[in-house]
């Protein structure tokens, strides 16, 4: 099979695969929503749900005077939109639900249990902008039934990354390419036998910080960055079996493409029609489950790359779906990983006290080694990192909204004084983890706080085996729950591990000035853009966020530590 270069493409289709960077630099404009939407809403009046659940609407569910009531529902879309595009939404559906706790007394009792609904624009792959409500869904029992029986995506990833594995709506089509892809993610199958090039990758990132380091002035390291490119740098080099010059030369300019703000408005498009490209001129790509793999006559490689080529074959994939399901992993496979690994170094910058017992655990972890490299298998030996992982995802989800669905058939679910609400089939959910993962009704009066000590459950943390599952609970979904949960979950812990262990080996981190003086009450720290990373808070940063804020875009992210060397000391057994 060939693969259309990029010249080869119809208008049309060249136009649809540059959908994705188009859509990222979108920006706020005031909405006229009656004119846009008079004709498009189906969010329904005071009796719908937006008049049974804690949110924008619910003080107005008595109001009689429909002009009236639909005046204040597009209002309350227009808030929505504005915490949307700032970031900010889920501390929204905090405020949602700190009303109702106030004449509540069950609600008071778990105010971040309550279930919300909002009024949202909407859009997919065939149907323009439209009005509609949507049912956040944070008690603990009902999320975790609703995620593990409803299947079905809502439609808002669809204009971007079209019938992709993440996107599709189609639970068939997304359950033949769920079968498809597994095998790319198997611990022993797959993901072990790409460990030496993930490996190779961690250690070279050891003296990329060093020169960071040595480079760096008054606020340190810009560690967000950093993360970000090596997170890119072992997708595309371990997965997709890109090689260095590759990766370097398109590593920056995807991630730009991402955030809205690369120039070449063709470079996503022509980035993943290359790889592909790559593929079908290079024998040397495989996946696991070749007759040659297997025999042992050759290796894995670039198995992400191969399986996604393949596809058009196998699964008669048409273009764009190929196209988004390569977009998909370029973004969450590298963007996820590297907010986490900020946020677990963030953390350990502030608590030195779990700094200094990582230390120790990576040093007897190296030690351990007696001068081989590590293996996969080594992964299940560093307890405690895994620990401080876990914890991140808890207290950082970098997926803080969680999962969207659209309800395959009736449902019920707790509402206000307890009472039970009835959903109608069709009805758009959002099961995020933020306050579930936030909730002291559930962690204990340390919720915001980061203790990797703390009691988890079997379920929620691996234990003396390095396992390949989902690690999650009603009170736990960073990798969303099961069947439709994140695919890539194992390389990331694998990737994370020896990024780490290699990097708290050699250098200690500290916070810098300005994230010394950061209280939770002056601003959030995080910034939810899909995923959610930090916001950059030198003086620099916040300029750049305050006419960011005035042209109606997303706040700058950044993270900034101070990075010095260190000696391993004295190892022993933790």
């Amino acid at each position: 099979m060939s693969v259309p270069a990029g010249e080869g493409l119809s208008k049309e289709l060249s136009y649809e695969l540059n959908r994705f960077q188009r859509l990222a630099k979108f920006k706020y404009d005031p909405i006229p929503w009656e004119k846009a939407f008079g004709k498009r809403d189906k969010t329904g009046g005071p009796d719908s749900i937006l008049g049974k659940l804690y949110g924008p609407m619910y003080k107005h569910r008595n109001v009689t005077d429909l002009d009236v009531y639909q005046k204040l529902k597009y209002e309350a879309a227009d808030e929505f939109w504005k915490s949307l595009l700032h970031g900010d939404e889920h501390h929204m559906y905090y405020k949602y639900q700190k009303e109702g706790a106030k004449s509540d007394d069950f609600a008071a009792a778990d105010v971040r249990g309550q279930n919300v609904a909002v009024v949202r624009m909407l859009a997919s792959q065939d149907e323009p902008n439209f009005l509609t409500s949507m049912v956040i869904i944070n008690n603990p029992e009902d999320a975790a039934r609703i995620a593990r029986l409803h299947v079905k995506k809502a439609p808002n990833f669809t204009p971007q990354l079209f019938d992709s594995i993440i996107s599709t709506q189609n639970n068939q089509y997304w359950g033949i390419q769920r079968d498809h892809f597994v095998e790319i993610f198997l611990p022993k199958k797959s993901l072990a036998q790409i460990f030496p090039t993930s490996l190779a990758r961690a250690q070279k990132c050891c003296d990329k910080m060093d020169a960071l380091r040595k480079a760096s002035g008054e606020y340190g390291v810009q560690v967000h960055d950093f993360f970000l490119h090596e997170a890119q740098a072992q997708l595309q080099m371990a997965l997709f079996g890109m090689d260095e010059e590759f990766m370097e030369k398109t590593n920056k300019g995807i991630r730009d493409a991402f955030a809205g703000i690369n120039p070449d408005m063709e470079f996503a498009k022509n980035m993943c029609l290359e790889m592909l490209d790559k593929v079908g001129s290079n024998p040397n790509f495989s996946v696991p489950s070749e007759e040659e793999v297997v025999s042992g006559k050759k290796p894995v490689f670039g198995p992400l790359s191969k399986i996604v080529y393949e596809a058009s074959n196998t699964l008669d994939m048409n273009l764009k779906d190929q196209f988004g399901n390569m977009m998909l992993i370029l973004f969450a496979g590298h963007d996820t990983t590297g907010h986490t690994m900020t946020w677990l170094t963030y953390e350990l910058a502030k608590h030195p006290e779990y700094q200094q017992k990582l230390h120790q655990e990576v040093d007897q972890f190296f030690k351990d080694l007696n001068g081989r490299d590590p293996v996969y298998e080594d992964c299940e030996k560093l307890p405690f990192l895994t620990r401080c992982v876990m914890e991140t995802l808890r207290l950082w989800p970098a997926v803080l909204n969680g999962t969207f669905r659209q309800l395959q058939y009736n449902e019920e679910i707790v509402g206000p004084g307890g009472k039970p609400v009835a959903l109608p089939k069709g009805t758009y959910v959002q099961i995020p983890n933020w306050s579930r993962h936030r909730s002291k009704n559930l962690w204990g009066e340390d919720a915001e706080e980061f203790n990797p000590m703390r009691e988890f459950s079997e379920d929620e943390v691996w234990g003396g085996h390095f396992k390949g599952y989902n690690p999650a609970s009603k009170r736990f979904s960073p990798f969303t729950f099961q069947p439709r949960d994140c695919l890539g979950k194992n390389f990331a812990q694998m990737e994370m591990r020896m990024i780490l262990a290699h990097l708290f080996h050699k250098f200690s981190f500290s916070l810098s000035e300005p994230y010394k003086q950061w209280n939770s009450d002056s601003a959030p720290l995080e910034n939810n853009q899909g995923t959610s990373g930090p916001r950059d808070l030198t003086p620099e940063g916040l300029e750049e966020s305050r006419k960011r804020k005035a042209d109606n875009r997303a706040d700058k992210l950044g993270m900034w530590l101070i990075v010095n060397p260190r000696t391993p000391g004295p190892s022993s057994k933790l």
